[in-house]
């Protein structure tokens, strides 16, 4: 397909929902062998989504995307913590966008 001016169309690649881009950021991320601290904030990330807590998980969301982990000086895990932070910004960009968030789909994401 192309469009009027004859460039190539390519669709926009359709994002998982954000309950599963929220589990995918926890699993990726809060390995306690690696962070403690991610750990910890992935507890309190599940806590903030069984109480419908929109504010409260975007702060902790902000929390996890600047926590650093265990063995950060080394290049692969500054590495992991810039992917970490620009994965949990966009979905806190997202959440912020939403209008109603969907306490019933992030449930089911981290398995409650």
């Amino acid at each position: 397909m192309t469009n009027q001016e004859g460039d190539n169309f390519q669709p926009e690649q359709e994002r998982p929902n954000i309950g599963k881009r929220i589990a995918d950021l926890l699993r990726l991320y809060a390995n306690p062998e690696d962070s403690t601290n991610h750990a910890d904030l992935a507890q309190e990330i599940r806590i903030a989504i069984k109480k419908e807590d929109k504010k409260e998980l975007i702060k902790k969301l902000e929390y996890f995307g600047n926590a650093r982990n265990n063995k950060s000086g080394t290049q692969q895990m500054q590495m992991l913590e810039s992917s970490c932070a620009s994965e949990s910004y966009s979905i806190i960009s997202e959440l912020k966008a939403l209008e109603d968030v969907p306490w019933d789909e992030l449930l089911l994401a981290i398995g409650v």
